[in-house]
């Protein structure tokens, strides 16, 4: 519990310097958009703590790129596609997968050496909603070179940029995998590379993962998604349901939806 104790503690002096000074301009509405500046990126404003409780208790929260206030809409592809790839050190990845494949009826589950980069190649574009769980690698000095490992070889911002998404959801269940530079404007890495490929929106974490936590957190989120919520709310469900079991915001907050720019307004 004390260390609980610090961690809100530091988020609530990141509300207090982020929040608090422009909390009564943002209304009594249940969706919140940010679009965060060079390190504001790595904030998880859904955690801030106002001394009494979340930011994410009260908002659906959206992060948008610096440069644009829209976003782009889902495309009109069909069905979900899971590439899975557990190992000695993240078995929970299977759990992860089979709790997928009951919240999602007809999903393509492709689970350990199958589910190769050529595999995702060959299945773009086409499917609506792309989660890939895996191990993921951020690299501080250039994020372009952060990557993901699939069962074949580890694919970077290089290989997805010559995917097509099609306006597909994307969700990386790996470590890091929305760690952005801290030197640029924009959150330049794999969330940024997803967006680039036509993702209408990807659902990435900011720090390492707890896998066991990831696992019953996807199951939520995708129950929600079933269910006809949209990315961010479906995201803010899954986070409180999980909080319950598992308080520290280590735990239950790590992930958080970036929603590509289009010529829509949000």
């Amino acid at each position: 519990m004390a260390l609980l104790a610090t961690t809100d503690d530091s988020l609530a002096t990141l509300y207090r310097l982020l929040i608090a000074p422009v909390a009564d301009l943002l209304g009594d509405g249940h969706e919140l958009a940010v679009i965060p500046h060079r390190r504001l990126h790595q904030v998880p404003f859904h955690a801030l703590h106002d001394g009494t409780g979340y930011l994410g208790q009260r908002y659906a929260i959206t992060l948008l790129p610096s440069s644009t206030r829209t976003r782009t809409p889902p495309g009109p592809g069909h069905g979900a596609l899971v590439l899975a790839v557990p190992d000695a050190q993240a078995p929970s990845i299977a759990t992860e997968a089979r709790s997928l494949a009951a919240v999602l009826p007809g999903a393509r589950i492709v689970l350990g050496g199958q589910a190769t980069s050529e595999l995702l190649r060959d299945q773009l574009p086409g499917p609506a909603v792309l989660h890939l769980a895996c191990h993921g690698f951020f690299r501080p000095a250039n994020p372009l070179f952060s990557s993901l490992r699939l069962a074949d070889r580890w694919i970077n911002a290089a290989d997805i940029l010559g995917l097509d998404l099609g306006g597909a959801l994307v969700t990386l269940s790996a470590c890091e995998s929305g760690r952005p530079s801290g030197d640029t404007a924009e959150p330049v890495g794999l969330a940024w590379a997803f967006l680039a490929a036509g993702a209408s929106g990807v659902i990435v974490s900011q720090w390492l993962v707890d896998g066991d936590a990831t696992a019953r957190l996807m199951g939520a989120l995708y129950a929600g998604l079933a269910d006809g919520l949209g990315p961010a709310e479906a995201l803010r469900q899954a986070q409180l349901t999980l909080a319950q079991s598992s308080p520290h915001p280590y735990r239950w907050a790590p992930f958080v939806y970036v929603a590509a720019p289009s010529a829509e307004p949000i």
